[in-house]
């Protein structure tokens, strides 16, 4: 299992964006495909005194299950 979090600030996104985002992210990241990427997104506020307006923290949560090596050896003889 390989799982680890990611987290930065922005304004103006969604929860649906950042989920759909951090999945295709992580995914080229590892070079595994999105079908086994699961996420977790955690949005909280903070106030940006510059410029006096809401600024949303994002965390991500990630985690993807890595085939053993008889695992591949089977699939790929399957293929």
């Amino acid at each position: 299992m390989v799982s680890g979090e990611i987290a930065f600030t922005a304004m103006g996104l969604n929860e649906t964006v950042v989920q759909q985002a951090s999945k295709k992210a992580v995914a080229a990241h590892y070079n595994v495909s999105e079908t086994i990427v699961s996420v977790t997104v955690t949005k909280t506020r903070r106030l940006n005194a510059a410029l006096r307006r809401l600024a949303d923290t994002w965390k991500i949560s990630y985690e993807f299950g890595v085939p053993s090596r008889s695992e591949e050896r089977r699939v790929g003889k399957e293929c």
